[in-house]
């Protein structure tokens, strides 16, 4: 048996599949945020953590943070969930 064959496959990576995710981002532009919060927003909605965006966009995990705060403000939200939720509520609305 091939080890791929007992992977498990993360249910957050299918959260948000691209059609989806390309609605999200549309909506996300309202937001006015620069390239880097929009990129990092995106990231988030594809469900991965402060590290893992850190580690992809080859940036710290504090900067990942900073670019979340200053989206989270330009959103009107404080928290993560607040977030996902306001986008999702904008983008299916």
């Amino acid at each position: 048996m091939r080890s791929s064959c007992l992977e498990k496959k993360s249910p957050r990576r299918t959260l948000f599949p691209a059609v989806v995710r390309k609605t999200f981002q549309q909506h996300l532009r309202a937001y006015r945020l620069t390239p880097r919060e929009e990129q990092v927003v995106s990231q988030l909605l594809q469900g991965l953590t402060n590290k893992e965006i850190a580690a992809r966009d080859l940036i710290t995990e504090q900067t990942v943070k900073d670019h979340l705060k200053h989206a989270y403000r330009k959103i009107g939200v404080h928290q993560r969930i607040e977030l996902l939720a306001r986008v999702l509520g904008t983008a299916l609305s």
